[in-house]
């Protein structure tokens, strides 16, 4: 296979974009586009030495998948068993833990599917997770499974002459199901294989459709390409649906590139280019695990900390490519280099496998124990959330808690953050009382408003059979909501880009219009049951065990506190709806200032242990602080 500077080009372009963007150069916003380039990239090298072999006679299932083995395998074993060591002297607990599983799943070409199960409201900051970049070498791997395989099926049921056509229309087809799941919204799209793999067929398109046109023509092309790429990296950014339709602008012009094959082309053949793009697979692998290291070391990245993370990625991606990707390349015998690389996968495998299955047990016995309880809650949240608190459903599971009844003593409605609630508002109640609870994750309790996410339809029909359900079944049963609606407002803390929702009559001041729609929604249910709010929760700008449980670890603990006044700023929306509706409604309030703040200051902690398990969820600890308050209002 000839060398093509013009991929290698490419190549040094999309891990220099990933760079820039992952190390925060404010300009480079689409920066997370390279990863589409390296997808093209590859499709193109899968099509033409799968075709090339098949043309031949001479391709092989088990030689082809070595050599992406060859490829992909020791370099990434490598950065895990380095990870496991570093993480052993710098990371918490559950932090070791959730290592050991996502370099598990990373070594075993699943990390895109833990990471999209992982991800939603729940998740943790991807600037805590090491190894989130290698979501994209689960698809690309996946891709190199499946691909040579349909590419054999299609040929037996089409036969060769029908073979590229077919191919075409397969990537079609793929592009138009990745827009009919955006348009669905579930949220799935950007760590799917079936929603990645047109960009990568796109590629060999590339190939199976050859240009054939003059120098001038393809140097046009080319540079059209170009072009295409650098005001990718600049126009696009992370509000646009991804892949999506702008996906189109990085990944044709990557097309272009190739498909100009522009062989006279200088800027394609200069020795810096050249020289990163031979390494950047090793940059790829080191520079994520630098850029979080970075954040957990500063806080922050500034330029002179982009600057040491960016020279240090590429140090390491270089020797990376020396010592381990030359080493493997040039091991000619296939069966000894199948047999090293295996052992080697396997031992890291066992590494990583044993801190996930042992959930970090000897581990654990390095740290004192205040720093063990801080870290551990993450962990103390309702045991029976997952099944009982809905995603994304258009009605509830209708969970009881306490003893079956024909008619609960309570009803608790919200969103996740009644979920923190419940089992303290059980704990408040007589002990033969039962709590029927209702609730959707990231939904707020009010009608008249539409979400401005993916979960918009879902969540309005959920409150409309819900409410109605109540009024029609439970009429004269207390109903305590709860909700997080200061994030509804005005977005997540520290991050204030406006309003989560959109008031469906859009003529009136917000403030005026939020107050109508709660009233709208609540003072029908008023009459004829006791209807109680419970104000937001004070939140936080970082997760709380860790925090606590690294500020221990360093010898320097301080109670970490949010003033009253900001919490009243950030609150006060809502704040003076639920005085219009209390007036007007007779709906009666939880303030819960009154039990998680003292001295105009809101304490994310008691003592030294965490009330939250992340920035905004009360733990099942620190919910207990609201079930005095709460014993005296429900009884």
């Amino acid at each position: 296979m000839s060398f093509r500077h013009d991929i290698n080009f490419l190549r040094c372009f999309a891990v220099l974009s990933v760079l820039l963007f992952h190390f925060e150069v404010t300009a480079i916003s689409g920066g997370f586009a390279g990863v589409d380039i390296f997808f093209v990239i590859s499709g193109f090298l899968m099509t033409k030495i799968i075709f090339q072999g098949i043309d031949h006679g001479s391709f092989s299932l088990i030689k082809f998948y070595i050599s992406r083995a060859k490829r992909i395998i020791p370099a990434l074993a490598f950065l895990c068993l380095c990870l496991v060591i570093i993480g052993w002297f710098i990371l918490l607990p559950t932090e070791y833990r959730q290592l050991g599983k996502h370099a598990t799943s990373s070594l075993v070409f699943l990390s895109n599917i833990i990471f999209s199960a992982e991800a939603g409201y729940f998740d943790t900051a991807s600037h805590e997770k090491l190894l989130l970049h290698t979501w994209s070498l689960s698809i690309e791997w996946q891709f190199y499974i499946l691909y040579p395989l349909l590419i054999l099926l299609f040929k037996k049921l089409v036969g060769a002459p029908q073979l590229r056509v077919t191919l075409l229309l397969l990537t079609l087809a793929l592009f138009l199901y990745n827009l009919f799941v955006n348009y669905v919204g579930d949220g799935s799209q950007y760590f799917s294989l079936l929603c990645r793999s047109w960009e990568m067929l796109l590629g060999g398109v590339a190939y199976l459709y050859p240009l054939k046109a003059s120098k001038s023509t393809r140097a046009m092309l080319a540079y059209i390409g170009i072009t295409g790429l650098i005001t990718s990296i600049f126009l696009v950014d992370s509000s646009y649906q991804w892949p999506g339709t702008m996906t189109l602008l990085p990944v044709l012009a990557t097309f272009l590139v190739i498909f100009a094959d522009h062989k006279d082309g200088r800027i394609f053949s200069l020795k810096p280019f050249n020289l990163l793009g031979n390494i950047s697979y090793s940059v790829y692998l080191w520079h994520w695990p630098i850029a979080v290291l970075c954040v957990r070391a500063f806080g922050e990245i500034s330029a002179i900390h982009a600057i040491f993370g960016i020279v240090i990625s590429l140090l390491l991606g270089y020797l990376s490519f020396i010592f381990i990707e030359q080493s493997f390349k040039n091991f000619n015998n296939s069966l000894k280099l199948a047999s090293y690389s295996l052992v080697s996968l396997v031992t890291v495998l066992v590494v990583t496998v044993s801190i996930y299955l042992v959930n970090g047990a000897p581990y654990e016995s390095r740290f004192a124990k205040n720093i063990i309880v801080a870290d551990q809650e993450f962990l103390n949240r309702e045991p029976r959330k997952g099944r009982c608190l809905s995603e994304k459903a258009t009605s509830s599971p209708r969970c009881t808690y306490g003893p079956e009844k024909s008619l609960p003593d309570l009803i608790l409605i919200g969103d996740s953050h009644a979920s923190t609630m419940v089992n303290a508002v059980v704990k408040s109640l007589p002990s033969d009382s039962s709590v029927l609870f209702i609730a959707q994750a990231g939904c707020p309790t009010i009608k008249g408003v539409t979400l401005n996410n993916s979960n918009a339809e879902s969540c309005r029909s959920f409150i409309d059979n819900e409410l109605a359900n109540i009024q029609q079944n439970y009429p004269h049963i207390p109903i305590l909501v709860v909700n997080r609606w200061s994030y509804y407002i005005s977005g997540k803390l520290g991050e204030e880009a406006g309003a989560r929702i959109t008031l469906d009559d859009p003529n009136i001041g917000f403030q005026k219009g939020f107050n109508q729609a709660l009233e709208q929604t609540w003072c029908s249910i008023a009459d004829n049951s006791r209807v109680i709010f419970m104000t937001p929760t004070p939140e936080f700008p970082m997760s709380m065990p860790k925090n606590v449980a690294r500020m221990l670890l360093d010898g320097d603990f301080e109670a970490p506190f949010v003033s009253m006044a900001s919490y009243s700023q950030r609150n006060h929306v809502f704040i003076e709806a639920l005085e219009q509706l209390s007036t007007s409604c007779n709906i009666e309030t939880v303030n819960v200032t009154q039990s998680l703040c003292k001295n105009d200051r809101c304490f994310g902690t008691t003592g030294e242990r965490p009330n939250y398990y992340d920035d905004n969820h009360l733990s099942e600890w620190g919910a207990r602080l609201l079930v005095p308050q709460l014993t005296k209002l429900l009884n």
